[in-house]
C-alpha cells in the first residue's frame, strides 16, 4: 500500500516537498520478495588460463565449480596473478528464489555491440575504489584531473568515485557520468552510450531513526528540482531500511555486504517504466578505525 509521507518538522526551513508529486512510502508487507536476499563477497583462487586467453569462458567455468548453491555472481575483480593462479574477489547474491535467478543475466555473458561511432574523441577516466589511488579516490579529489582530461577530448566518460566530492560535484560539462558496471560493459564492447538531455530520476531512501537525515534527503531533491529542473518521478521510503556494511577484502580492496535488498529490487521492478536512473540514500556501516 502506498502512503503519503508526513512532512518533517525537524527542519524549520524545509521547502514543502509535497510539490514533488508521488512521494510515497513502500510498505514491506505488500512488496513481493524473499527477505533473505543478500549481497556478499568472497575470495577464491583460480588456475591461470593457458596464455591468459579466453578469460571470460575460463572464469565462468572455474566459478561454476566453486559456486555455492543459489549463488548469483554480480561482480568479479582479479586482484593478482601469482604462481600460475588468479586471486579473485567475487560479489554475489544469495537467498533468491528460482524466478529471480532465472531473470538475472550472467556477468559472463558476452555479446559484442554492433557498430562503432568514431565521430568524436572520447576518453575514459577511472579511479578504482579502495586501493589508495594517488590521484583521486578520496571523496572526489580527482575532480581537477577530470577537468584537465575533459579539456583535451570531446567527451569524457567517468564514474562516481572520480567527481563526487562529498557534498559537491564538479563534473566537467562534457562528461558522461555512469556507474561501474556500465563502464565495464562499455570498455568490454557489449554496450554503447547515448547522450540524453535529461533522465527521469526515482529517489529511494531508508527509513531513519534520525529525522534530520530524512529532511536532508527531501530538501536535496526539492533543491535539485527547483534549481535545474530535476524530473523526479517518485520518492520512496524503504522499511525496513537497507543494511549496508563496508569492509576490506584480503587484497586490501574496499568491498561490502548488503541485506534487505529484496525490497529494493521489487520496488525497481514494479516501477521500471517510470525512471531512467535511480538515486539511493542509505547509511553504510564502516568498521572501527
Amino acid at each position: 500500500m502506498a502512503l503519503l509521507c508526513r512532512r518533517s518538522t525537524a527542519v524549520a526551513w524545509m521547502v514543502p516537498w509535497t510539490k514533488l508529486g508521488p512521494i510515497v512510502s513502500t510498505n514491506s508487507r505488500n512488496i513481493r520478495g524473499v527477505p533473505t536476499l543478500q549481497l556478499l563477497d568472497k575470495s577464491i583462487t583460480i588456475p591461470a588460463a593457458p596464455d591468459n586467453r579466453g578469460l571470460i569462458q575460463h572464469f565462468e567455468k572455474a566459478f561454476s565449480f566453486r559456486r555455492g548453491e543459489g549463488e548469483i555472481p554480480v561482480r568479479l575483480a582479479i586482484t593478482s596473478l601469482d604462481g600460475g593462479t588468479y586471486s579473485c574477489e567475487i560479489g554475489y547474491l544469495i537467498g533468491s528464489d528460482h524466478s529471480f535467478a532465472e531473470g538475472c543475466e550472467s556477468i559472463f555473458a558476452f555479446r559484442q555491440r554492433n557498430g562503432v561511432n568514431a565521430g568524436k574523441f572520447n576518453a575514459v577516466f577511472i579511479v578504482p575504489t579502495g586501493i589508495g589511488a594517488e590521484v583521486g579516490g578520496h571523496a572526489g579529489d580527482a575532480s581537477p584531473a577530470a577537468q584537465l582530461l575533459a579539456s583535451c577530448c570531446d567527451q569524457l566518460i567517468t564514474h562516481p568515485n572520480v567527481v563526487n566530492a562529498s557534498d559537491m560535484n564538479e563534473m566537467p560539462a562534457n562528461a558522461h557520468y555512469v556507474e561501474g558496471s556500465v563502464l565495464c560493459r562499455l570498455l568490454m564492447g557489449t554496450i554503447g552510450l547515448e547522450s540524453v538531455r535529461a533522465n527521469r530520476v526515482l529517489v529511494v531512501y531508508d527509513n531513519q531513526a534520525d529525522q534530520m537525515i530524512e529532511s536532508l534527503v527531501l530538501n536535496t531533491v526539492e533543491s535539485a528540482r527547483s534549481t535545474y529542473g530535476l524530473d523526479c518521478t517518485g520518492i520512496y521510503k524503504l522499511e525496513p531500511p537497507l543494511q549496508l556494511t563496508a569492509s576490506s577484502a584480503p587484497s586490501g580492496r574496499a568491498v561490502g555486504s548488503g541485506r534487505n535488498i529484496d525490497k529494493l529490487f521489487d520496488l525497481l521492478r514494479e516501477t521500471a517504466e517510470d525512471y531512467d536512473a535511480v538515486a539511493i540514500s542509505s547509511l553504510i556501516g564502516v568498521p572501527d578505525g
